[in-house]
């Protein structure tokens, strides 16, 4: 993109900022556009199948419903008698699914004897017109460009008065400490509720590190993000500027947080799990009271370790989960049963659970398959995976969400595609690669003695093992991490990715001298996950 052409997207940014905060969001309104949705899912359902899907020859769906001989009144009719999850787990079983790695082009997708290719771009919506283009960490591509369509942003604030109005969150005070482009939605969704954030902090530098990154990509955000920063604050709206501070040494957030609190008596803060923890984990070092602070988190699981130690604080802890395709996926229970549960937001999506099988792992799980029922969503989705499963299950928790319609949860997510970690993502097949191809070729032996490990420590920060065989002989372990990130570096085609900035300031990834784990039936993967070590 030309530098002519990125004037043209801020001047166009701007102009849009200003008509989304023409009009603010209550939470009366909020609750009762989200209650309306909720009661016309199966309209909306039908009507996107029928406009974005059977009157668009180009739309891979089209493709795999035909192949199946689904006509859209067979469509129709399954809604009509099972409703909308009912219909989508026949469609499922006939074969219309998109697996992740179908989604990004990869893999061919093979249905009922015949073969489609794909690519993420087939899944446009295109009645998405993007407002604001800001790159955020990756999470399914390199140096991910974060388009918003200011609709879909509104859209995206309604949900979240409405988490404010389950949790008793109106009104209270908010510090955002995302980086970037993620911290810039926030940001604004805040302001849209007329609640703008008295803070915003960012785990990443602006600019990468010399000789690491695409500088005019970072120039190029900032400037974005500044604009966009000026333009609200012209028209009456102060949002923060963006402050990144070192994830090593977050007195600065902790001290911001615990005057928040003290002023107000409570505080929200939206960040990443493992920046909650760091958060606590400074206030308990340095003495800080932060009693009355909820932290909103998202990026990785929140296990129960990971609750535990947020929670020892004297501070809440509400978990949501979101994608970049489809936006946020469910936000925490009042009433939590696990410590992780989450209502799906059934009133902008659906989703399903069908078998499936990893063969990285060796592992079968229950994968998520979601369906957007929003005219607004950044991309069509029909029955995709995203490369998460977990556990879904109606509950009686009897909070403000199960009032609302929205009784379906969904708690121990997982991702069987992606390495988490401080909330920032790493593509798996990418470290297959560097595992099994790089390191071997660099330091010696095979595929086999190289083995990555997700663990969490007893703290509850996750961490990245990389297993190398002691039989390898004397290794610098500070090379080898040096090439598992220049490894990656490469594979994302030279964009600029979040994700290692954070990790490599944190130490996330690191060398163990051991053999790589072997399964009880004796295959060796090249990850095990979700491996806790237990004090010694």
């Amino acid at each position: 993109m030309s530098i002519f052409s990125d004037l043209i997207g801020y001047v166009r940014a701007c102009r849009g900022l200003r008509n989304f905060f023409k009009e603010s969001l209550s939470i009366e309104d909020a609750v009762e556009k989200v209650s309306k949705k909720r009661e016309s899912r199966s309209e909306d359902f039908l009507g996107i199948v029928k406009r974005a899907v059977y009157e668009n020859e180009d739309s891979p769906f089209l493709k795999l419903l035909k192949s199946a001989n689904f006509e859209f009144s067979d469509v129709k009719s399954l809604v009509d008698s099972r409703g909308v999850e009912g219909a989508l787990r026949e469609l499922a079983e006939e074969g219309v699914y998109v697996g992740i790695n179908e989604f990004k082009g990869k893999n061919v997708c093979v249905r009922n004897g015949r073969s489609f290719t794909f690519k993420e771009s087939d899944f446009d919506n295109i009645l998405f017109h993007s407002g604001l283009e800001i790159t955020t960490g990756a999470t399914r591509s390199s140096g991910t460009r974060t388009m918003v369509d200011f609709n879909s942003l509104t859209e995206s604030a309604e949900d979240f008065a409405v988490m404010q109005y389950v949790h008793d969150l109106v009104d209270t005070p908010q510090i955002v400490w995302m980086p970037t482009g993620l911290g810039m939605i926030c940001v604004l969704r805040y302001g849209k509720l007329g609640n703008t954030p008295v803070g915003w902090f960012s785990q990443a530098r602006w600019f990468p590190k010399i000789g690491k990154g695409n500088l005019y990509s970072s120039i190029k955000n900032r400037v974005m993000i500044d604009s966009m920063t000026y333009e609200a604050r012209r028209i009456g709206i102060p949002l923060p500027k963006m402050k990144w501070v070192d994830m090593n040494y977050v007195n600065e957030v902790t001290k911001k947080i615990s005057a928040v609190v003290k002023e107000n008596s409570r505080c929200c803060v939206t960040t990443f799990v493992s920046s909650a923890l760091r958060a606590c984990k400074s206030a308990v070092d340095s003495g800080t009271d932060i009693d009355g602070v909820v932290f909103l988190v998202t990026g990785e699981p929140l296990t129960p370790t990971k609750r535990k130690e947020i929670e020892g604080t004297g501070a809440e802890v509400i978990p949501w989960y979101a994608a970049s395709e489809i936006g946020v996926i469910s936000f925490g229970c009042r009433k939590p049963s696990n410590c992780d549960d989450t209502h799906l937001l059934s009133n902008r999506l659906a989703m399903i659970q069908y078998k499936r099988e990893i063969k990285d792992f060796g592992i079968s799980v229950n994968a998520f398959l979601l369906t957007s029922l929003s005219q607004f969503a950044r991309k069509r989705l029909l029955n995709v995976e995203m490369g998460d499963y977990g556990v879904m299950e109606k509950l009686k928790c009897r909070c403000g969400y199960e009032k609302l319609g929205m009784a379906d949860v969904v708690y121990n997510i997982r991702s069987f595609e992606k390495l988490t970690g401080e909330g920032m993502t790493l593509i798996g097949s990418d470290m297959v690669d560097v595992l099994e191809e790089d390191l071997p070729a660099m330091f010696g032996g095979s595929s086999t003695d190289y083995q990555l490990v997700e663990e969490e420590d007893e703290k509850g920060f996750t961490h990245m093992d990389i297993l190398v065989t002691p039989s390898l002989g004397k290794l610098d372990e500070k090379k080898v991490i040096d090439a598992v990130y220049d490894g990656l570096r490469k594979r994302s085609k030279g964009g600029r990715d979040l994700s290692f900035e954070v990790w490599e300031d944190v130490g996330t990834i690191r060398v163990r001298r051991e053999k790589p784990i072997v399964t009880k039936r004796g295959k060796l993967f090249s990850f095990q996950i979700n491996k806790i070590r237990k004090k010694k």
